[in-house]
C-alpha cells in the first residue's frame, strides 16, 4: 500500500490505515490545515480588524451612528461581514454581534445579543 503523505510503500497494521506512520499522518494534516489558514488569512484579518474598530468605537454604547468616510479613515472595510441578521423584518449585514443599518452615507451600528 502507498502512504497518502509521501507515496512510500508500507504494510498496513490495520485495514483502514492510510499513512506509513504517525509522523506522516501528522505532517499531512498540518499541511492541509496550513493551506486552509493561508486561504482564509486575507478575509480573517479584515474581519478581525473591522471587529476591533467596532469594539473601540462602541465601547460602553449599544447604538451609534458613524459617517462612512469616518469608518473608512479608521481602516474599516465595508464589504466584509459575517452574516445577515433580521431586524425590524428586514435582513441587515452584521459582523459578529454588531448589526449595520446603512442610510445614505451614515452607518447605524447596533450591538445585539
Amino acid at each position: 500500500m502507498k502512504c497518502f503523505y509521501n507515496n512510500e510503500d508500507f504494510i498496513p497494521n490495520r485495514s483502514n490505515q492510510k499513512f506509513a506512520n504517525a509522523k506522516n499522518r501528522i505532517r499531512f494534516h498540518n499541511e492541509k490545515r496550513k493551506e486552509l489558514m493561508q486561504a482564509r488569512a486575507l478575509i480573517d484579518s479584515k474581519l478581525h480588524k473591522n471587529y476591533n474598530i467596532l469594539l473601540e468605537l462602541m465601547d460602553e454604547v449599544n447604538n451609534s451612528e458613524f459617517h462612512i468616510e469616518f469608518l473608512k479613515g479608521k481602516g474599516y472595510s465595508l464589504g466584509v461581514l459575517t452574516h445577515f441578521q433580521k431586524y425590524q423584518n428586514q435582513n441587515h449585514p452584521a459582523l459578529y454581534d454588531f448589526l449595520m443599518i446603512r442610510k445614505d452615507d451614515i452607518l447605524n451600528i447596533i450591538r445585539y445579543d
